[in-house]
């Protein structure tokens, strides 16, 4: 994990610090925190070195006025250290990245009509591998992985019964966005209403549910499975949260609770058996160093790797380079593996003096993959591929590229009902043969 912290001062300077947290058992500092001025580093502090040193020869000038200012950074750094390393602790339990543990996960998304996307897609994922889709244009669940296709021989109905379930989780989600663009006096744009929820299975045999609603990429509410109530996310959904929990008495949020905790991973652990090769299985990126130009960045594209996790870092003359560095989110491959990229951005003059390489760093290899750039590499051998494997994932990603959409100013209507039919025809996907939540509206 990692985060980013700016300042900018009228358009003309900038400082940047890059704080970097890993897992422990690759070749490479747990924590790393890297300090910027206008694009030059000027600070370094590492997990392995346990202190802050300069990197430049003015910051050093520092000494002068402030004597305290290397020691004090230093502290400063260990503790974020320490936090960071909680954090990161907190994070895999949060998306179960734990060794032996297991998830399952449904995305649904609703859009307003006029642009060219499905309406309502519905995404279902096990370990973070996509296995099925819906959408409101095929109107049918399909698979998206080999290994789901075995449930075929347990229940033949599986494929009809989720689609039916999908159908009608569309109808309601139709409802939801015209509901809530009449609350918030929106007659037109782009809308969106977004339901996320799934359950985790830990190899401690503990066991975590959620469920949570978004409108236009705000987290809108949430159920909180201990106390049985909804938790709003903002002021503008505060009604909301009073009106179910109100009306509810807390009954739907027990069936909720029954299925997230029970059904769900039920199903789990079928769906883990049923892909357990692929599911717990490694497989090593292939990794290419390419350019389009000599004025063009540098990119080490890493595809095919299994699972998600993978680490790719940039070496300058042997040294480690953290500056002008762009690491891409990682996305998922048709067959169910990833890829990844990392950006270097470097003139020509300095690529042609110094020795650059990409260092690659996954489960399933041996030791760490060292691939040194070579000047004159082609990017037209991989170009088709990439460009294929990014219309791919322009529908796998959907969900995700909405829930991050630019937050909107909301201005509601005075008593307007808001989300009356929110949980209204609220169907998980057909893990039985009989719904176990009730289809009917919640009063």
């Amino acid at each position: 994990m990692g985060t980013l912290r700016t300042a900018t001062y009228e358009d003309t300077h900038s400082l940047q610090y890059i704080c970097t947290a890993v897992t422990q058992g690759i070749n490479f500092p747990e924590y790393t925190e890297v300090g910027v001025v206008d694009g030059e580093q000027f600070v370094y502090y590492d997990s392995n070195i346990r202190k802050m040193i300069p990197k430049t020869e003015w910051i050093k000038k520092v000494d002068a006025e402030d004597p305290n200012y290397w020691n004090r950074n230093t502290q400063n750094s260990k503790g974020t250290q320490e936090t960071f390393k909680v954090d990161i602790g907190t994070l895999m339990g949060r998306f179960n990245q734990t060794k032996g543990s297991h998830s399952l996960h449904y995305f649904y998304t609703a859009v307003t009509p006029g642009i060219n996307f499905p309406e309502y897609t519905a995404v279902g994922l096990v370990d973070g591998e996509q296995f099925m889709y819906y959408d409101s244009n095929i109107r049918k669940m399909i698979p998206k992985t080999a290994w789901i296709k075995k449930v075929d021989a347990e229940d033949p109905d599986y494929w009809n019964r989720n689609t039916q379930n999908s159908k009608g989780s569309q109808e309601s989600f139709k409802v939801n966005i015209g509901t809530l663009m009449e609350h918030f006096n929106q007659t037109k744009g782009v809308h969106t209403v977004q339901l996320m929820y799934g359950c985790e299975l830990h190899d401690d045999g503990t066991k975590r549910g959620y469920e949570q609603y978004s409108y236009d990429g705000e987290d809108f509410i949430s159920l909180d499975l201990n106390t049985l109530t909804w938790t709003a996310a903002n002021d503008k959904a505060v009604i909301t949260k009073h009106k179910l929990d109100i009306t509810e008495r807390g009954a739907a949020a027990a069936q909720i609770k029954a299925y997230l905790e029970n059904t769900c991973i039920e199903w789990l652990q079928k769906y883990v058996a049923y892909g357990r090769d692929t599911l717990e299985g490694k497989d090593p990126p292939e990794v290419t160093l390419f350019q389009k130009d000599s004025y063009s960045p540098v990119v080490c594209h890493a595809t095919g790797f299994f699972p998600r996790g993978v680490m790719i870092s940039w070496k300058k003359n042997g040294e480690d380079l953290h500056e002008n560095v762009e690491l891409t989110d990682t996305l998922p491959n048709q067959d169910g593996t990833f890829q990844k990229r990392s950006i270097l951005t470097v003139s020509p003059e300095d690529l042609n003096k110094n020795k650059y390489s990409c260092v690659v760093q996954h489960g399933g290899l041996e030791k760490d993959l060292v691939l040194p750039f070579q000047s004159g590499v082609s990017i037209d051998v991989i170009a088709g591929a990439i460009v294929a494997v990014l219309l791919l994932v322009l529908i796998g990603c959907v969900v995700f590229f909405i829930w991050r959409k630019k937050k909107n100013d909301f201005k509601p209507v005075a008593g307007t009902p808001v989300l009356q039919g929110l949980m209204e025809n609220h169907r998980p996907p057909a893990h039985t043969k009989a719904n176990h939540l009730n289809a009917e509206r919640r009063k």
